[in-house]
């Protein structure tokens, strides 16, 4: 297997909940991958079918994209990432998806004991990263739309510094 590594660095660490939110919202791309050329019905399908995996991670410093692939697809793998990078696109269902999963996910930061724990362990041993990532706040998660994660996603991919790397056996 090969791993491709696109890491977006962020500009600064942001305690404004909207633009985290914003920032987190990015990573729907994952589900639903698409760009200004292609649906994500198309690109969903095409890479399923090659067994290519996408893993878009949102950290305070990066936004990571990692597209994993045989040696076979590492060319397809390739050109799916560059035209991501070069042209992603937030659909209005990637968008509710991801705002289901973050509400769900901040109400369970809240209610599960395990998660609790966590956020304490991260507030004493990361203390930076645990105010960053203390979980997005509700109202900011449904603040957000299309055109305000995509307008942020569009600034980022034509200005912010990119590193590549690439991995395999």
């Amino acid at each position: 297997r090969i791993a491709i590594s696109a890491a977006i660095a962020l500009p600064a660490l942001t305690q404004d909940p909207i633009e985290r939110a914003e920032l987190a919202a990015i990573s729907a791309l994952q589900w639903q991958p698409a760009t200004t050329n292609h649906p994500s019905s198309r690109l969903v399908r095409a890479i399923a079918d090659r067994e290519i995996h996408l893993s878009i991670r949102v950290h305070p410093e990066s936004i990571v994209f990692e597209v994993d692939a045989s040696r076979d697809e590492f060319e397809f793998a390739m050109q799916f990432l560059t035209e991501l990078l070069r042209s992603a696109r937030i659909e209005p269902a990637a968008l509710d998806r991801w705002q289901v999963h973050a509400l769900q996910s901040d109400a369970a930061a809240r209610t599960e004991p395990n998660r609790a724990a966590l956020r304490a362990f991260e507030r004493c041993v990361v203390p930076a990263y645990a105010e960053w990532a203390g979980g997005l706040d509700g109202e900011a998660i449904r603040t957000v739309s299309v055109a305000s994660v995509q307008s942020r996603l569009n600034a980022l991919l034509a200005d912010a510094p990119l590193t590549v790397a690439i991995a395999g056996d």
